[in-house]
């Protein structure tokens, strides 16, 4: 029998993490959450999971450092790691290839995208290939 793919949200705001949560648990994904980034990078390294969502701003430690550590570990290396963020700034594709994130998903209205996951499944689809 496959082994269950894991993935890991690290999100701030319940709401679309609950939505991020059920888009994976639909593609097969056994899901974890973390609402900062200090407990999603704890989770991550007693977990490893196969994917990481990560919101780039969040409470205690950011996006760009949680994956910037783990993609620097070797045992943490292999580990796919979406971005997504609501905001951004003119460096930000310019962090995120310092950070070594693998994609990075834009989302325009949060709001809009929590009632719409089709939409997010669409983004998540094209962020994995």
């Amino acid at each position: 029998m496959p082994r269950t793919k894991k993935a890991l949200i690290i999100e701030d705001d319940p709401e679309t993490a609950r939505v991020f949560e059920g888009a994976l648990a639909r593609k097969g994904f056994a899901v974890s959450v973390a609402a900062d980034g200090l407990v999603g990078l704890n989770k991550a390294r007693a977990e490893h999971p196969d994917l990481i969502v990560v919101e780039l701003f969040l409470p205690s430690l950011n996006g760009y450092w949680v994956s910037a550590f783990l993609k620097r570990n070797k045992l943490y290396q292999n580990i796919k790691i979406l971005a997504v963020s609501s905001m951004t700034a003119p460096e930000t594709h310019t962090l995120l290839a310092e950070a070594e994130i693998d994609n990075f998903i834009h989302l325009e209205d949060k709001t809009e995208t929590r009632r719409n996951s089709t939409i997010l499944m669409e983004k998540i689809d094209l962020a994995l290939t």
